[in-house]
Protein backbone atom coordinates (compact mmCIF):
# COMPACT_ATOMS: atom_id res chain seq x y z
CA UNK A 1 0.00 0.00 0.00
CA UNK A 2 1.67 3.47 -0.96
CA UNK A 3 2.50 5.95 2.01
CA UNK A 4 -0.04 9.02 2.37
CA UNK A 5 1.89 12.36 3.51
CA UNK A 6 -0.68 14.64 4.94
CA UNK A 7 0.22 17.98 6.88
CA UNK A 8 -2.44 20.76 7.77
CA UNK A 9 -1.91 24.18 9.21
CA UNK A 10 -4.85 26.10 10.86
CA UNK A 11 -7.44 22.91 9.64
CA UNK A 12 -6.13 23.49 5.98
CA UNK A 13 -4.47 21.15 4.06
CA UNK A 14 -0.89 22.01 3.34
CA UNK A 15 0.50 18.87 1.99
CA UNK A 16 -1.69 15.59 0.97
CA UNK A 17 0.66 13.46 -1.15
CA UNK A 18 0.66 9.85 -2.23
CA UNK A 19 4.46 8.45 -2.21
CA UNK A 20 4.85 5.25 -4.93
CA UNK A 21 6.21 3.92 -1.60
CA UNK A 22 5.10 1.24 0.84
CA UNK A 23 5.49 2.13 4.16
CA UNK A 24 3.91 -1.06 5.41
CA UNK A 25 5.14 -1.84 8.61
CA UNK A 26 6.77 1.64 9.63
CA UNK A 27 6.01 2.89 12.93
CA UNK A 28 8.53 5.72 13.87
CA UNK A 29 8.62 8.45 11.24
CA UNK A 30 11.01 9.94 13.76
CA UNK A 31 13.62 11.11 11.25
CA UNK A 32 11.69 12.33 8.36
CA UNK A 33 9.48 14.34 11.15
CA UNK A 34 12.84 16.03 12.53
CA UNK A 35 13.69 16.96 8.98
CA UNK A 36 10.16 18.37 8.65
CA UNK A 37 10.46 20.59 11.35
CA UNK A 38 13.86 21.86 10.58
CA UNK A 39 12.72 22.63 7.35
CA UNK A 40 9.38 24.20 8.85
CA UNK A 41 11.30 26.11 11.19
CA UNK A 42 14.32 27.68 9.03
CA UNK A 43 11.70 28.69 6.09
CA UNK A 44 10.09 30.30 9.47
CA UNK A 45 13.23 32.05 9.90
CA UNK A 46 13.82 33.30 6.55
CA UNK A 47 10.63 34.88 6.58
CA UNK A 48 11.36 36.63 9.39
CA UNK A 49 14.30 38.12 8.12
CA UNK A 50 12.72 38.81 4.93
CA UNK A 51 9.99 40.75 6.75
CA UNK A 52 7.64 38.32 5.60
CA UNK A 53 7.86 38.48 1.57
CA UNK A 54 8.87 34.18 1.95
CA UNK A 55 5.44 34.15 2.35
CA UNK A 56 3.56 36.82 0.63
CA UNK A 57 4.79 39.93 2.35
CA UNK A 58 3.45 41.57 5.35
CA UNK A 59 1.29 44.65 5.28
CA UNK A 60 3.34 47.85 6.76
CA UNK A 61 2.49 49.32 9.93
CA UNK A 62 -0.21 52.34 9.84
CA UNK A 63 2.40 54.24 12.61
CA UNK A 64 6.26 53.79 12.05
CA UNK A 65 8.04 52.27 14.98
CA UNK A 66 11.60 52.02 15.48
CA UNK A 67 11.58 48.28 15.75
CA UNK A 68 11.11 45.45 12.77
CA UNK A 69 7.57 44.35 12.29
CA UNK A 70 6.46 41.82 14.94
CA UNK A 71 9.64 41.80 17.30
CA UNK A 72 9.05 44.71 19.48
CA UNK A 73 10.17 42.58 22.48
CA UNK A 74 11.68 39.36 20.41
CA UNK A 75 9.10 36.55 21.83
CA UNK A 76 7.12 36.08 18.46
CA UNK A 77 10.14 35.20 16.32
CA UNK A 78 11.26 33.19 19.26
CA UNK A 79 8.40 30.99 20.16
CA UNK A 80 8.47 28.88 17.15
CA UNK A 81 8.91 25.17 18.21
CA UNK A 82 8.11 21.90 17.05
CA UNK A 83 7.48 18.50 19.04
CA UNK A 84 8.43 15.15 17.27
CA UNK A 85 6.64 11.48 18.14
CA UNK A 86 7.05 8.48 16.18
CA UNK A 87 4.09 9.11 13.72
CA UNK A 88 3.32 12.77 14.33
CA UNK A 89 4.88 16.72 14.10
CA UNK A 90 3.45 19.85 15.79
CA UNK A 91 4.74 23.15 15.28
CA UNK A 92 3.44 26.19 16.92
CA UNK A 93 4.39 29.53 18.74
CA UNK A 94 4.22 29.93 22.14
CA UNK A 95 3.44 34.00 22.05
CA UNK A 96 -0.07 34.47 22.60
CA UNK A 97 -0.75 37.41 20.09
CA UNK A 98 0.79 34.80 17.45
CA UNK A 99 -2.52 33.25 16.94
CA UNK A 100 -4.14 36.71 15.98
CA UNK A 101 -1.39 37.66 13.62
CA UNK A 102 -1.40 34.64 11.87
CA UNK A 103 -5.15 33.53 11.69
CA UNK A 104 -6.72 32.94 8.53
CA UNK A 105 -10.20 34.16 9.94
CA UNK A 106 -11.03 37.66 8.73
CA UNK A 107 -10.20 40.39 11.22
CA UNK A 108 -11.02 44.42 10.54
CA UNK A 109 -9.03 45.07 13.78
CA UNK A 110 -5.29 43.41 12.71
CA UNK A 111 -4.23 42.40 9.52
CA UNK A 112 -3.20 39.00 8.52
CA UNK A 113 0.84 38.27 8.64
CA UNK A 114 1.49 34.97 7.89
CA UNK A 115 4.99 33.53 9.78
CA UNK A 116 4.22 30.15 9.22
CA UNK A 117 3.52 28.37 5.83
CA UNK A 118 4.36 25.26 4.23
CA UNK A 119 4.64 26.90 1.05
CA UNK A 120 5.84 24.69 -2.02
CA UNK A 121 9.59 24.68 -1.55
CA UNK A 122 8.88 23.32 2.12
CA UNK A 123 6.49 20.91 0.89
CA UNK A 124 8.97 19.75 -1.67
CA UNK A 125 11.40 19.33 0.86
CA UNK A 126 9.54 17.34 3.29
CA UNK A 127 8.41 15.39 0.31
CA UNK A 128 11.93 14.28 -0.60
CA UNK A 129 13.10 13.60 2.92
CA UNK A 130 10.53 11.07 3.56
CA UNK A 131 10.94 9.17 0.15
CA UNK A 132 14.46 9.50 1.34
CA UNK A 133 13.94 7.87 4.76
CA UNK A 134 11.48 5.30 2.99
CA UNK A 135 13.97 4.31 0.25
CA UNK A 136 16.75 3.60 2.95
CA UNK A 137 14.66 1.86 5.23
CA UNK A 138 13.91 -0.50 2.05
CA UNK A 139 17.53 -0.61 0.96
CA UNK A 140 18.53 -1.83 4.49
CA UNK A 141 15.71 -4.52 4.35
Amino acid sequence: MPFRLQMSLEGETQIDRVLGISADGVEDFTTPLNESKQIILNRTEQNFDSRGSVFGGWAPRKIAKPWPLLEQTGKMRRGFYGTVSPTQLEVGNRDPKFKFHQSNKPSTRLPRRVMLMIDQTSAVSITKAFQAYLVGLMRRN
